[in-house]
């Protein structure tokens, strides 16, 4: 089905956009008439030339986002070259597999300062300059998507470092949100999903370590743990199509899509009798009958015939 979706030289940086699901995010962007802007710190020119080879434009950035400067000066070289900035996609991120009992601290450090530090200092500067443009008057209509996981539903046995960036990362999104509204600029997150080369290396997923292309475009594209396919929502959020939605965070898998309302609060349990508060032992029984019997289902039961198990652990030790 062809898109009619046109982000007609929308201004947009993709960090992490070396590969895997940054780079199917960069190519869709590109593939819809944006000016795309890759950064990423070992692959942005391999992914430019690719784009090209495939007809597709698209300019290189190797700012390291973990770190301030490095966060300004993509942020500065963008509007620089382009004078607007219009979009902004915080999709850079690390993973590193350790138990919690496990944890090195230089591997907890890299993934705070890539997956959680990265996406608040480019959303810190590019807020900066949006804010100026609209008390200069001229404000334009912005957004910001933010890359949260499955794992701020889930867990990640093995991943607690990467999961709780993600779960602050959904705090970041709400909190910009209320703060980006004031000046026109929307953020939203998505949890996407795919056979990556992050994915595959982590030996988190039941795939495995086989070799994964950094292009998804290179994987099969019908296959449903193609990257891909998280991209066409991510292309309707820096549209003006969903000029309506913000503070919003939503789930991918296997092509379908989920709206997730992770700080939804549960019906509340009120003590008996009008009591002022429960006893331990009558609010544990109120809990097993009232909550717990309804518990949700681990989330791969909502697709049963897909082959991948996340977070497989028959190696754990």
């Amino acid at each position: 089905m062809l898109s009619m979706i046109e982000l007609n030289g929308a201004v947009v940086i993709v960090t992490g956009a070396g590969r895997g699901i940054g780079r199917a995010h960069a190519r869709a962007l590109a593939a819809h008439g944006a000016r795309v802007v890759v950064n990423d710190v070992a692959g942005a020119h391999a992914c430019v030339e690719r784009l090209a080879a495939d007809g597709l434009t698209a300019w290189a950035d190797t700012s390291d986002v973990s770190t301030w400067d490095g966060a300004r000066s993509l942020i500065g070289a963008t509007v620089g070259r382009f004078g607007a900035l219009d979009g902004l996609v915080n999709n850079a991120g690390v993973l590193r597999r350790h138990d919690v009992a496990d944890l090195v601290e230089e591997d907890l450090d890299l993934e705070l300062g890539v997956n959680l530090k990265g996406a608040f200092a480019c959303t810190r500067f590019a807020a900066e300059y949006w804010r100026q443009e609209s008390r200069a008057g001229r404000g334009r209509l912005a957004s910001v998507v933010h890359t949260a996981s499955d794992t701020i539903l889930t867990g990640s046995p093995g991943g607690a470092g990467y999961a709780a960036t993600k779960a602050a990362i959904v705090a970041l999104t709400q909190s910009a949100s209320l703060e980006g509204a004031q000046y026109g600029v929307r953020h939203n997150a998505i949890a996407p999903s795919g056979r990556t080369p992050m994915a595959a290396g982590s030996g988190l997923l039941a795939f495995g370590a086989a070799a994964v292309p950094d292009d998804p475009a290179d994987q099969d594209q019908a296959a449903p743990d193609n990257p891909l396919h998280n991209s066409p929502l991510l292309v309707w959020l820096l549209s003006p199509e969903s000029r309506h939605v913000s503070g919003q965070v939503f789930r991918l898998r296997f092509g379908a899509v989920a709206r997730v309302t992770p700080a939804a609060n549960g019906r509340w349990l009120s003590p008996p009798d009008g009591a002022a508060a429960w006893a331990a032992d009558e609010l544990g029984d109120a809990l097993n009958s009232q909550v717990f019997c309804s518990q949700f289902p681990p989330p791969m039961r909502e697709f049963p015939n897909q082959p991948s198990m996340p977070f497989s652990r028959l190696d754990h030790r």
